[in-house]
């Protein structure tokens, strides 16, 4: 081969056995043939590479090795799996973590649970790793009160009714009536709750709210008595002593402060009342200013029934559960009244009707003649009953066949009229007849003289009864009669003077017109 032909076919094999620099990492002087190295790049079949610096200038001129871009996205996809196998691993590492650690919590808690009304613990090892026995005290209590801050709590030992201070700390445990886990704030004042605590302190080693323990809520109605410590609720009766707790607003009241329509929360255990809580007390609402209003209802926005407003004080008196109402009344002389109002246990609430708007008064009529006829713009009316009437002008007139008739116009602008009718007796007369045997006598009436018998005159009607007729003839003994209204002749029989001379007496003289 000549010189020329030779210097060809080096730079051949340069073209394809020598790699660019630029690419070239960490080759051996001879590596494997068809092979890949971590770039990705193709090794050629078993050639020798050229060291830097050595040979001609034409050798050190290196041929550029190709990317093979489809081997490099099967090594990017080998990362991606490794990358999701290792996830894979990690989660399930945490779920095996979360059933070991749920495993040992449900062992424990139930072998809690298996120990029953047991009073002693699984023996505890001191600090020197000697096993020691502590013995424990099992007993219900209610608790009085709770401080967060000092870990403590105040409980009324319902055994020993003694009131006793637990503290507990981060090894308690508090579980509810259910067996769930509980915190300490989950205690309130007034919970039966089952105690163990060790017998040489009072560090709480597990509270758990009591299952024996019952509670009625909202309930009212009851009756209470002092005489013998009982409770009554429907059919049941139950007892409570002394130590009994009643709270109202935050604060301790006395039982006898429970009234029977109050909404209470009673706790107990067995047939025992421990605790009681006054949801709604009562409190009174006293009405004023209810007698001015005529035919008066109030309601209590369907709270209660209507009731009659009274003009008794006392029984403008009413009681009523704790809380917010709508009071409406209404009555025959005013327009509807409304006011909202709240009512505080044991507090009474005023409530002044006198603000009500008025739109109708009472007219109260007397009169001297209970037999008369009354009338109000011509419709009858009776007397007795007082007439409530819109404001206005009415005329009121009344009647008696003996009396002259009334009339009067009056004026309805307040919220009470009277009116006291007089009637006066009609003037009539009647014509009364007075004979006399012998006749030609004087007739005087009550002393004044009204003709010689026989004879009539009219007379008042009203002045007839009880007057006196007085008969005078000379030579006649005088005689007298007494009138009554309902007779209208009078006749009487004259007796002789035996001391008189009738023979010297001319006969009377009779005037005609007095016949």
């Amino acid at each position: 081969m000549d010189k020329k032909n030779k210097n060809k076919s080096n730079q051949n094999i340069n073209k394809t056995s020598v790699y660019n620099p630029k690419n070239i990492r960490d080759y051996d002087t001879y590596d494997d043939y068809d092979e890949y190295d971590e770039d990705g790049y193709t090794v050629p079949k078993r050639q020798p590479v050229t060291p830097r610096g050595s040979g001609s200038s034409a050798n050190r001129k290196k041929a550029p090795v190709k990317r093979t871009q489809t081997k490099r996205g099967r090594k990017q996809k080998s990362r991606g799996a490794y990358m999701a196998f290792y996830l894979l691993t990690l989660l399930a590492a945490v779920l095996i973590c979360i059933g070991v650690f749920w495993a040992v919590f449900n062992m424990v808690t139930s072998g809690e649970s298996s120990s029953g009304g047991s009073t002693q613990n699984p023996p505890t090892t001191q600090g020197s790793g000697q096993i020691v026995a502590t013995n424990e005290i099992a007993t219900t209590g209610l608790i009085i009160s709770t401080n967060p801050r000092a870990n403590s709590l105040e409980v009324l030992d319902i055994e020993t009714e003694q009131v006793v201070t637990f503290t507990i700390n981060q090894n308690t445990l508090m579980r509810s009536r259910t067996n769930e886990p509980l915190m300490f704030s989950d205690f309130n004042t007034g919970d039966i709750v089952d105690f163990r605590y060790p017998e040489a302190g009072s560090i709480v080693s597990s509270m758990t709210q009591s299952p024996r323990s019952w509670e009625q809520r909202n309930i009212t109605g009851v009756r209470i008595n002092l005489e013998n410590d009982t409770i009554i609720w429907g059919n049941e009766s139950y007892t409570f002593t002394e130590n009994l707790k009643v709270i109202y607003n935050n604060q301790s009241v006395d039982i006898s402060e429970i009234e029977a329509n109050s909404v209470i929360t009673m706790r107990g255990l067995g047939r025992t009342i421990w605790y009681i809580f006054v949801e709604r007390g009562i409190g009174v609402l006293e009405l004023v200013n209810a007698e001015e209003i005529q035919d008066g209802i109030i309601e209590f926005d369907g709270a209660r029934p209507a009731t009659l407003l009274s003009e008794d004080e006392e029984e403008n008196r009413i009681s009523l559960l704790e809380g917010s109402y709508r009071i409406t009344v209404r009555g025959s002389n005013i327009s509807t009244f409304a006011a909202d109002i709240f009512i505080f246990s044991g507090q009474t609430t005023t409530l002044d009707l006198s603000s009500a708007e008025v739109v109708a008064g009472t007219l109260n009529i007397s009169i001297n003649v209970l037999d008369a006829d009354v009338f109000i713009n011509g419709e009858r009316i009776r007397v007795s009953e007082p007439q409530v009437l819109s404001y206005g002008t009415y005329t009121i007139t009344a009647t008696h066949p003996n009396y002259e008739n009334f009339e009067q116009t009056i004026e309805i602008d307040s919220a009470e009229t009277s009116l006291d009718i007089v009637l006066v007796q009609a003037v009539s007369f009647t014509r009364v007849t007075i004979e006399s045997t012998p006749s030609g006598a004087d007739v005087f009436i009550d002393d004044i003289f009204v003709g010689i018998t026989p004879l009539t005159i009219p007379l008042d009607m009203q002045n007839i009864s009880g007057r006196t007729v007085i008969f005078r003839r000379e030579g006649y003994q005088e005689r007298s009669i007494t009138m009554f209204e309902w007779q209208d002749t009078y006749r009487i029989n004259l007796t002789p003077d035996p001391f008189f001379n009738h023979q010297d007496t001319p006969p009377p003289v009779i005037d005609d017109e007095n016949d």
